[in-house]
Order: structure tokens, then sequence, then C-alpha cells
């Protein structure tokens, strides 16, 4: 067909031309129909466009500046005429050619000088119009043709982005004017590519509209993609996006449980930018700050290589399930992952009660009560915190007489340990008892009572029953309960002091007895404000019955019920009951607990009385919202005000006298306090108590008292007796031999120069000197312990009340210091000393400057310049003054390191991770600390 075409177009040519033959003209026109003019004349045909340039809808990009446009005419053989084109809808002849009676039949004319200015044009579609005028006939032949102006790139049309857990799909399709390209047998001229992350994955160009990476991406990892498509002239135009591949599936660890906590864990390889939602048991959710709420919310780990979150605030013993999901940055959630449950641990036990503290002169025994569940013990010993194991006794070893130490215990389980106890303190002190005598058993059909002799200067009592050791505090009975009648026990008790303990008393035997009184029952309990009133059931042949009310047993007659007046509001209280009949004694009843009901106004507490020989100080502790306190006086009642305390003056030493208060609010009153009952003291109580000491001797001055024979001196709870004061005989000096504490003291007046000299051993003086006030020294004391002092006047009538206790401590020894250690560091330096023995505190002198009252045995100096040398010596404080300076400590902090290494970057294959970092100033080498996560 192509062929046939274009032998029609040459035949088309030639035939157009005149030919004469036989007197015929023959033409053609456009369809290529000859026109036939008989008589010997040819007739002109109209001129005919049969090709031009551009082409229909032929397009230029911005490489064509300027073109001259072309048309081919056919039909012009001896024509005259003019060629035009204009461009769109303009008017305006943007170029004329003519055409002078041509031999020629077909001509083609070139529309240059000037040529078309394509830059001038906008870019879009153009049409370019031709025209050509017959001057012979005055026709005018158009022909038209569009063509296109495209300097940009395709039109970019929707783009959407999806991913999963480690890839990213890409879909987008794009529109041009003239075209994409669409050449597939050419790399270049097909119209899109695709590019993950800058090139860290780049396709080739394709005729695909949707793209899948195929290189690994992280979790929750910013993906950023570039979508580019190609036009027919090389035009490339793109779309740049950012979207986030999916988190995984969380899978959870829960571990490190706790009584009252859990540490979670995302097992997921989620980095620390995604989001979780974690329920608990269901119905609850974590929170970021390790608590459960019942709403929903979204947390996130803020340590990327920690991913810890611990929950807090949990039930001991008790089962949590879990379940999470995530959610990356796109907001995408995942499903819920697998649950997983975890259990706390049992709860910590309870504080050790019953701390008891037992001293020799060289040990301290401390024992507690056992503790429901627990599987071993701490006992912190002057600080020293020391695992017991299971033992619920210690025993303090090689400590020095006389001094004081502190304890306290917790108990363990598998939850952790548990609260410590209230710190008790225990001296040792010199001097042990005698044996305890008069032992008597008083037995019953379940039970044994054992009784003994006080023995002057105990302090305790260990009792040996049936061959296990019991130690009883200072009672000077012990009920061994819960045996079986008929049956035959054994007990020996020794007496102990802060001394020491005595010789073992001889045995005494005894069988329980086989007939038994019944036990009270229903025993009840009724709370008022301020009193508890217990009854039970009666006993058939009980004549009489005992109760213990908070520990104390009181005998209640044949009453069935008794009243526990004169308490404070919201208190706790126990009681039990036995029966007596004859010589016999049921079982205690089971024990009952009442609370005194709450009120804000009640009877005031803590009423004491405190007795001269001609005043009573009476105080009492205030009550929430009382208005004011009444106070009975020997039966007088008298308006104290609001004060809690007042004093009873101007009486007669050895007078009785009663007191009791109450507190007022409104016309409302609270219950009377007890009734106390007081006898003045025959004498004045000593006053201007002073001490001093040395290293191994301690002073004590008082001002004397008039109508007093002599004194006693309490010392570390033992009392030295006759302790007389004389005139001043002008006596210089005397020496004695040595005494013991608690013997009588051979007196002197000494002047202001004289002196009294103890030759060997403990012992003590005392005179009235020439100040007006009595002087008594103890010696023999070891050096830096701590002593209680107290004093009262006595006569042949009586004594003194106590004076109020002073403490004093001996000297440190001349040369005695603390060692000196510390832990340095860039800006601070951590100074570190031994404790000392009676030390209350410590003078540290840092760089020449002196801190004192410092407590602890360590001091932090902070603030200092790295690579600066700074010196330091430390001194014991005690009542008794200052010890001796440590040596100096001398040290200098450590110097500038280097920085922190910036601009930390990963990036990785399959089979290799590459890090870099900014180079940092100065440093020599480093490290790198790799962890690696299944």
């Amino acid at each position: 067909m192509f062929l046939q075409n274009r032998c029609k177009k040459l035949w088309a040519v030639l035939l157009a031309m005149t030919i004469v033959f036989s007197g015929i003209n023959f033409s053609f026109d456009s369809s290529y129909k000859s026109i036939i003019q008989l008589g010997g004349r040819v007739e002109a045909a109209a001129p005919v466009i049969i090709s031009s340039w551009p082409s229909q809808n032929e397009s230029f990009s911005e490489n064509y500046t300027s073109i001259d446009p072309k048309i081919t005419i056919s039909n012009v053989l001896y024509q005259r005429l003019a060629c035009r084109y204009y461009i769109d809808s303009e008017y305006t002849v943007r170029g004329t050619r003519y055409i002078e009676s041509t031999t020629y039949s077909v001509v083609q004319i070139v529309f240059s000088n000037p040529s078309l200015d394509l830059s001038s044009l906008s870019e879009g579609v153009h049409k370019i119009r031709y025209e050509i005028y017959n001057y012979s006939d005055g026709s005018n032949t158009i022909h038209s043709v569009d063509f296109i102006v495209d300097r940009s790139g395709p039109i970019i049309g929707p783009v959407t982005l999806s991913s999963t857990t480690s890839t990213v799909t890409i879909s987008g399709s794009a529109t041009d004017i003239s075209g994409l390209a669409t050449d597939i047998t050419r790399v270049n001229e097909i119209p899109y590519r695709y590019t993950i992350n800058e090139g860290y994955e780049v396709s080739n160009w394709t005729n695909l509209t949707t793209f899948t990476s195929k290189k690994y991406l992280p979790p929750n990892s910013g993906v950023r993609v570039e979508f580019e498509a190609k036009d027919i002239h090389g035009h490339i135009t793109s779309y740049t996006g950012y979207t986030y591949t999916k988190a995984n599936l969380p899978s959870l660890v829960v571990n490190n449980a706790s009584s009252y906590t859990l540490d979670i864990t995302p097992n997921d390889g989620n980095n620390a930018a995604v989001y979780y939602m974690i329920k608990v048991n269901n119905s609850q959710y974590l929170t970021q700050e390790g608590t459960l709420t019942s709403s929903p919310v979204w947390i996130h780990f803020t340590e990327s290589s920690r991913k810890i979150i611990t929950l807090k605030g949990l039930t001991p013993n008790t089962t949590y399930t879990f379940t999470a999901k995530a959610r990356n940055s796109n907001n995408e959630e995942t499903a819920e992952g697998s649950s997983i449950s975890c259990t706390t641990l049992v709860a910590p036990p309870g504080s050790p009660a019953n701390i008891i503290a037992t001293a020799t002169d060289r040990t301290i025994t401390v024992s507690w009560d056992a503790v429901n569940g627990a599987i071993g013990y701490d006992i912190e010993a002057d600080g020293v915190v020391i695992d017991n194991s299971t033992a619920t006794t210690y025993t303090h070893r090689n400590l020095n007489s006389g001094t004081p130490h502190k304890y306290k215990v917790r108990a363990k389980n598998a939850g952790g340990s548990g609260n410590w106890s209230a710190e008790i303190s225990k001296s040792t002190l010199p001097g042990s008892p005698d044996i305890p005598q008069n032992l008597n058993t008083i037995p019953l059909s379940t039970s044994v009572t054992v009784t003994w002799n006080n023995v002057p200067g105990a302090t305790g009592y260990d009792i040996e029953v049936d061959g296990v050791l019991v130690n009883n505090g200072p009672s000077t009975s012990y009920i061994h309960n819960s045996l079986t009648p008929g049956t035959h026990h054994s007990y020996r008790v020794r007496s102990i002091n802060p001394g020491g303990k005595s010789e073992w008393s001889s045995y005494v035997n005894t069988t329980t007895l086989v007939d038994t009184i019944p036990v009270p029952i229903n025993i009840a309990a009724v709370p008022a404000l301020n009193k508890v009133t217990v009854s039970w059931d009666p006993v058939d042949g009980a004549s009489s019955y005992d109760i213990e009310v908070d520990g104390i047993t009181f005998d209640n007659s044949n009453r069935t019920s008794y009243t526990h007046s004169n308490l404070v509001p919201g208190t706790s209280h126990k009681y039990r009951v036995r029966a007596k009949k004859g010589g016999k004694v049921s079982e205690w009843s089971s024990m009952i607990v009442s609370n005194t009901l709450t009120n804000a106004f009640g009877t005031p507490a803590n009423f004491k009385a405190n007795a001269n020989d001609t005043s009573v100080a009476l105080t009492w502790d205030a009550v929430p919202e009382s208005e004011g306190y009444d106070v009975e006086i020997d039966g007088v009642i008298i308006d104290n005000g609001m004060e809690t305390s007042c004093i009873h003056d101007g009486l007669t030493p050895d007078t009785s006298h009663t007191y009791k208060v109450r507190a007022r609010k409104g016309s409302e009153t609270s219950e009377w306090t007890q009734l106390l009952s007081v006898t003045t003291y025959k004498l004045q109580t000593p006053q201007n108590i002073t001490a001093s000491s040395d290293e191994t001797s301690i002073t004590v001055n008082w001002s004397p008292v008039s109508g007093a024979t002599s004194y006693d001196i309490e010392f570390d709870g033992s009392i030295i007796s006759d302790i007389f004061e004389t005139l001043n005989l002008g006596i210089q000096s005397a020496k004695f031999s040595s005494v013991t504490t608690g013997s009588a003291i051979s007196t002197l007046t000494t002047t202001t120069e004289s002196a009294i000299e103890l030759t060997t051993g403990p012992a003590v003086m005392a005179a009235e000197n020439s100040t007006g006030l009595v002087t008594y020294t103890i010696t023999g004391l070891t050096p830096k312990t701590q002593h209680t002092i107290k004093v009262r006047a006595v006569n042949e009538n009586g004594t003194s009340n106590w004076s109020t206790p002073i403490n004093q401590s001996t000297r440190f020894t001349t040369g005695n210091a603390p060692n000196v250690s510390g832990l340095v560091k860039k800006t601070a330096v951590t100074v570190m000393w031994n404790a000392m023995d009676g030390a209350t505190s410590y003078d540290i002198e840092v760089d020449g400057v002196i801190a004192s009252n410092v407590t602890r045995t360590s001091y932090n100096s902070t603030g200092l310049i790295p690579g600066s040398e700074h010196k330091y010596r430390v001194r014991a404080q005690n009542s008794s003054g200052e010890g001796t300076w440590s040596n100096t400590f001398t040290v200098s902090t450590l110097p500038e390191g280097p920085a922190i290494p910036t601009n930390i970057v990963t990036s990785g294959n399959m089979t290799s991770i590459l890090v870099t970092w900014d180079k940092v100033t100065g440093a020599e080498e480093y490290e790198i600390e790799v962890e690696i996560q299944d």
C-alpha cells in the first residue's frame, strides 16, 4: 500500500506538468484525478499543500530555540502565488514567500530569515496556519498543523506508599503533554524509576507503576522514597515522600520479679521510637511511669539498649498476664502478640520484734523473735551490716567495757529484705550479779510458774527450762506453758546485769498437776473513747479471776468484767483472762485485741509528775481541739488554761499529794486521767550538775544541798552511795587504796589546788572545794567512752529526787587519730575514714578550712578543678572535746578526659554493620561496645 501511494504521488507530479497530446491538456486535482480541458488550452488547477513541517503534533523541547517551517506545494506551474504562515490566532504574518510562474509543478517553501522563535512561545500546544494566495483567481488555500512546545517534565499523578516490617511499596503514574518515554528496548527511554533512602536501593528504569523494595529495612525505620517519571525529551519529574516500615509483632519478656514489681521488656527488635500498648490481666494497661490504669495508653521505651519498664505497686505472690501490640511512627498498629504470665514474689517479712540486747563487760548479745516466713536475718551492729543466716541471736564480741553500741535487725525471704527494726542501744558494763536465791515453783496441770528473789543490781535473768535456755528479761518469775499434766520439769536461774552473768542456781524440780480448772470463755471487749470494758462467762467453782491487760496481770477478785480506763483514743489494747480456784489457776484464755474509739478530743495522755522537796511539776500531752485543761490538786479543781504543765510549789518536804487532769472543749470534758499520788522528797534535788573529763577519768560537780549528810551517784546504772560532804580542813592532798563502784568513799575537804589520788583500778573521790561545789571523780575509765550520771542528796530521813541525767565522755587517747583515705574523681573527692569509738561527730579540714559537726565517716568535696591538688585531715569530737588530727591526706583530682564521640551513624546489610563517628580532638584511640541481641 505504501509503494502504491508513493507511485500515485509521483504519477500526479509528472502528470501535473503541462503535456500537450493530440490537442488535449491533462492535469490532476488533489485527488490525483485528471482535469481535462478541451480546446487546446490548459486550465490551471488550485495549488495543493501536499506536506508540511512541523508535522502534526510534533513536539519540540527547550533544545529547539527556533525552527524554519516548510511546506511542499503542487499545482504551481506557471502560477503566481503568495505563501504566508501565522501562529495560533495571530493576524500578523510571521513569514511570506512568493512563487512567480515557476516551471515546476511541485515546489518546497522554507520560511527562514527570520526563523520561527520557539523561545517566544509559551509551553503547550500551538497551531501553525499556512495560506497560499492565488493571484490569478484570488483564491486562498489554507492548511493548519498542531505542534507542541515542551520544556517541562511529566505531571506525576497520585503516589501511594505502603510497607511491611522490612519493605516499602511505591505505586504511582504520570502524564506528559508530549508523552512518556516508551521505548522499552532502550533503558533511558522507559518512563519510571524508584529510589529508596537516597541510593540505598535504586531500581532500573521500568514501565511498571508499582515497585517493592528488595533490600532489608529494619522495623519502624524511616524510609525516604523517590518516584521519577521521564518524557520523550528526557525531562524527569520526581516525587519525594517519607514513610515508615511497620513495627514487629511484640513478644514480651517479664522477669526480675520482686514482691511489688515486675520488669517488662518487648523482645521484638523494634527500635526506641515504637510505642506499645501493654494490657495487664485483660483489664488494665501499663503507663509510662510503671503504674496501672483502666484506660488504654501508649508508652515507649526511651532506653533502646535496655527497653525495660518496671511495673510497680503490685500485690505480692500474685500472677499477672501481659499482652502487647506495637505502633510505628505512622501510627500503624500491629495485632496483639502472644500473652505471657509472671508471678510476683511473696511479700518481704515484717520487722523483727522483741529486740533484746544483753551485755557482759566484753560482749553484747542481741536476740529477737522469729519472723513468720523469714529465711534469714541481717543485723546492723554499729553501722556494719552482717548476714546472720537463720539465727535469731547475735553476739557482738571483743568489745571494750563501758562502751555504747547500737543495733537493729531486719528479716529476709525470697521477696527481699524487710524493714529495719527500731534501733536499740546497749553499753558494756563491769561487774556481775549474785546467784538468784529462793527458787520456788507453782505447778498447775498444764503450766509451771517459777519464781525467785530479786538480785540487787541485776537487770535480767536467764532461766534454763528442761535444759533449754530462756532469756526472761528483768522479770523474777517465769511461766512454763503448754505442758502435759503429771509431767516432771526442772529449772535453774542465773542473774544478769551489764557486767555479766552470775553462776547458775541449784536445780528446782516439780511435777504438773493432774486436775484442771476450765479456761474462761466468751471473752468480749466493748471499746469507748477512753476506755475498754472486758467481760467473760463465769467459770463454775472459780473463786476469783486474773486479767492480763497489755501484758500486766491484775487480780480481778470474783468479778467477771473489768474496765480499762484513761486510755488514748484510737489505741490498741490486749486482754486475756484465767480462773482461780483455791491454789490452782486455769490456763489463760485466748488473747483478744480492742481499739479505743477514734476521736480528736480525749483524755490527756502521758500525764507525769516530777517531785522535788518543796514542789511537784506536772506535765501532759496536748489534746487536739481542746480549749483548756482542769487540774485536780489534792481534791481541788483548778483551771489551768491552755497550758500543758504546772508546778505545785511551796510544799512541805515528805508530804503526799494527789493529782489528775482532764481536757475541756466547750461544755464537754474528757475523762480524768488516772490519779497520781506523789510524795515530796525530804531533800532538795542537787542543782548545777556539771562534769569534766580527761582520757581515763570524769569529775562531777554540784551545789551542796542544805540538810544533806551524803550523796548518791548513779553511774551508768550502778549506784554509788555514802558520798560525804566535809568542811575545808586545809588538807592539800590525800592518797587512798583502790575502791570499787558501790563502796563507801573516804572523804576529805580540798582546796582549789588540792587533789585526790587513787593508786590502782577504778575508784571514786568526793570533796567540797573552795568554790562551794561538791566534787566527785571516777578514774580508771577507758578513753573515748560515754557515761550517764545522776546525783541525789541523802540524810537520815530519806533522799531527794535524782537530778536530770547528764552524759559525759572520756577524752580521746593522745595520738589516736582516724585513718583517712579517699575516692578521686575529676571534679570531686570523697574522703573516708574509720569510725572512732566514742565519737559523736568529726571535724574535717579541707584545704585549710575546717568543717565541723560531720556525723558520718565520709565527706564529699565537690566543685573542684580537674587535675588540682587538695589536702584533707580529720579529727574526732565528743562531749569531752576534740581528738588528735589525722595525718594529712594529699590527693589530686583526675585530669580532664576526651569528649564523648558524637554524630554516631550506622548502616548495614545482611552480613555487616558499618559504624562511623566524628573525630574527637586529643583522643588517642577509641573503644566500641557491641551488644548482640537475639
